[in-house]
């Protein structure tokens, strides 16, 4: 059995030395690893960046509850033919 987990995409930054970040959660961490190469929150990232200089952070962080159980199915057995 497979299980997935809820998974937070957490963009942090600091202002003034204050630290803020904010959150997104997804089924899985495949799913969140996902949205971050697929560019979708490029523009988003850059304006922090732009706005607030290099201490920007963006990662994806599992959590212990799972979203979801995969069952793998049984093999097909070699002589069912």
């Amino acid at each position: 059995m497979i299980n997935l987990f809820w998974t937070f995409l957490v963009i942090s930054y600091s202002i003034e030395g204050e630290r803020f970040s904010t959150s997104v959660l997804f089924p899985s961490e495949q799913q969140c690893y996902s949205v971050m190469n697929r560019e979708l929150l490029d523009a988003l990232y850059f304006e922090l960046l732009n706005t607030y200089g290099k201490n920007i952070m963006m990662t994806c962080q599992p959590t212990p509850v799972i979203s979801k159980k995969l069952i793998k199915p049984m093999p097909k057995p070699a002589d069912a033919d």
